[in-house]
Order: C-alpha cells, then sequence, then structure tokens
C-alpha cells in the first residue's frame, strides 16, 4: 500500500486520525511541533529592515504558523499552504513599514508582483489536495495542484440557492471565489480546483522520489495501534461480562434422584423478579438448591499489555525517556542505543525545521 495517489492519501487520512484519536500519538507529534517552533524568528542584519520582520512576525503570528506547519508535517507527513497577500499601500502594511523598510526579501524566491506581501498563511489537509495528472505530473517541474471539493458541495457554492450559502460564498477569500468561478477539472465524485502556485506552499518529509506524497512516521506504528485497540476491545467486552454475570440457579439432584418441585422453582423464580436491584438478597431453602455464576476468562487477558512503549520508539521517542511505562525496557539497554536514539530523535526536528526554512525563504 501507498504507491498510487489515492493509496497515499488514505495514508495520511489514517495517519491524522491516529493523532486525533490516540492520546499518547497527539502528545509526542505536539511537544515535537512545540520544540520545533520554539525559538523560530526571520532576522536581518541591518536594523530598519530587521524592525519590518519583527512587526510583520508579530503580525501574522508567526511562531504559531510555524508550530501549525510543523504538526502538519509530522501527522500527516505533508504540509499545504496558502498564502494570502496584502499590498504595500494598505494601512495594515503601512503600520509595519517603516520609512527605510523593504520586502525584497519576500520577492528573491517566488513570483509575487513587486509591492505585496504575505499577511496570512492558511494550511489545507494535504488529504484534500490532489497533483493532477497523477504519476505522470510528478515528472513535471511545474505541477499543477487541485483543491478537492465534493461535488455537492461546489455546486452549492458555484450557484449558491439561498441567502445563507450566498452568505457563504461570499466571506471566502478573493482568490478561492475566483477558482470556483473557473473552468474546473471534473473527477469521479468531486471537483479539482487548481491552485496557483505562487500563492502555495507544499512541503513533504523525506518523500522518495518516486511518490506524490510524502509517509508520515505514524504509519509505521499503525498495526500497533490497531493491535492496543483489540486488547482495549477484549478488556472492555470482559469488564461488561463482569458486570452480567451469567448464574445458575439448580433445584434438586437427579443423580440422586431428588426431583425438584415445579411449585419450588416457581417460588425461586418469583424471588428472584422482586430482587432485581441489587443489594442482599435472603432465601430460605433446603438442601436441594446450588449456585454457580459464570464470569469470563478475565485471567487469559492478563498476558496482553498495550504496547505503548513501542509506539512511542517508532513514533522517534528514545528509549530513555519513556520513564516507568509498563511493557518499557528503559535503563535496560546500553548508553550507546540511547544516544543513537536521541540522535534520531533530533534529526526529526531538524528535517522539520529545514522544511520551515524553505517555507520562509
Amino acid at each position: 500500500m501507498g504507491r498510487t495517489q489515492d493509496e497515499l492519501r488514505t495514508i495520511m487520512i489514517l495517519s491524522k486520525g491516529a493523532y486525533e484519536r490516540v492520546g499518547v500519538i497527539r502528545s509526542v507529534i505536539d511537544m515535537m511541533s512545540e520544540f520545533g517552533a520554539e525559538g523560530v524568528e526571520i532576522v536581518h542584519p541591518d536594523a530598519v529592515p530587521n524592525r519590518f520582520y519583527q512587526a510583520w512576525s508579530k503580525r501574522i503570528n508567526l511562531e504559531d504558523r510555524v508550530e501549525r506547519f510543523l504538526s502538519w508535517v509530522f501527522k500527516s507527513g505533508n504540509v499545504v499552504v496558502r498564502r494570502k497577500f496584502g499590498n504595500l499601500d494598505s494601512p495594515r502594511i503601512q503600520k509595519l513599514k517603516d520609512r527605510q523598510g523593504t520586502v525584497e526579501p519576500f520577492l528573491s524566491k517566488d513570483k509575487i508582483e513587486p509591492g505585496r506581501v504575505p499577511l496570512q498563511y492558511i494550511f489545507y489537509d494535504p488529504a484534500n489536495v490532489e497533483l493532477i495528472g497523477d504519476d505522470f505530473a510528478s515528472l513535471s517541474d511545474d505541477k499543477i495542484w487541485g483543491l478537492r471539493i465534493p461535488q455537492g458541495t461546489f455546486q452549492n457554492l458555484k450557484k449558491p440557492r439561498t441567502d445563507l450559502e450566498k452568505q457563504v460564498f461570499d466571506a471566502l477569500p478573493e482568490e478561492v471565489k475566483d477558482l470556483i468561478n473557473k473552468k474546473t477539472a471534473k473527477a469521479q465524485g468531486h471537483f479539482l480546483v487548481p491552485l496557483e502556485n505562487e500563492k502555495i506552499f507544499i512541503g513533504h518529509y523525506k518523500k522518495d522520489d518516486s511518490d506524490i506524497w510524502a509517509k508520515s512516521f505514524i504509519y509505521s506504528v499503525l498495526s500497533d495501534i490497531q493491535y492496543n485497540d483489540k486488547v482495549k476491545l477484549a478488556k472492555l467486552n470482559t469488564l461488561d461480562g463482569m458486570i452480567n454475570v451469567t448464574r445458575l440457579w439448580k433445584l434438586g439432584d437427579h443423580t440422586k434422584e431428588l426431583l425438584p418441585n415445579p411449585s419450588a422453582g416457581a417460588k425461586l423464580a418469583g424471588i428472584l423478579e422482586n430482587n432485581t436491584g441489587g443489594g442482599p438478597m435472603d432465601i430460605i431453602w433446603d438442601s436441594a438448591i446450588e449456585l454457580e455464576e459464570f464470569y469470563p476468562p478475565i485471567e487469559n487477558l492478563s498476558s496482553f499489555e498495550e504496547n505503548i512503549p513501542i509506539i512511542l520508539i517508532g513514533l522517534g521517542i528514545p528509549e530513555a525517556l519513556i520513564g516507568n511505562v509498563s511493557g518499557s525496557t528503559a535503563g535496560k539497554g546500553n548508553v550507546s542505543a540511547n544516544a543513537i536514539n536521541m540522535k534520531n530523535f533530533i534529526k526529526r526536528l531538524e528535517a522539520g525545521r529545514r522544511l520551515v526554512r524553505e517555507w520562509l525563504e
């Protein structure tokens, strides 16, 4: 799995879903994105442009945007960012500019019109973005990316039928409305709205050249997550069985030819029916009665534990940092192995920060 664009999209959806519902994965990804975003800033050797950069960073909330950028990189393996520009003569930019301020660094790499500067960064879910042309297009140096919009949603946006739908369309950014109004490519069950390359940045975490999208390292522990889900489900079902215990009442003893009296059975049934609310119950009976209770074999589950340490190691957390997590062998390994694991963790953070640098440059 993981060669076609649809398969890679499924991997992204599964990885993001694991991040959203598995607490230990969410904690690790959030920690990595917070660490990676800490201390990120844009500086200039000259004082005047540097003041502009500092004001611009505060205006766009750079640290938060970098943290969100890294979160997408780690949980999805890919990141798609759309830039919303503002004109230099707008009041918002004038507040940022110094008399000798400059925005030339923003124009050095991308085809951005002079007099414009990014004022907002919006992240798209990479699973909703598609490379038009699939594998053949991956060989091109000028790729065309499209935003996947379900057919029903697209028709409602393109031709609003109610005032509410018209308000939603009017609230969309102008460039998005322009794209919707343009001729778009139709695929099975959805439309592809082409995205302007100069307004988007698409980054990948350690992507193979033969793949269109990268795979998150969460993908490598999905089988362990499924195992944990089954262990949890088995234990939950067992606990439900402990509450809903099966009781077998035996009257008489056929081996000793002590057959129960039908009236005795009716009497016991009546007693049990009138005492369904729990609490103690006193029954006066002769020796020809026996009670057996049947519980699920919970002792058989004692050897099955959630493999959280394996998941943490798969996510890049050094075993030495896992601590006293159940099933962990931290402290049993040698120092050199822990040092290697720590280095791998740092390298993952550095890979994320390299993508951040590429995005901002």
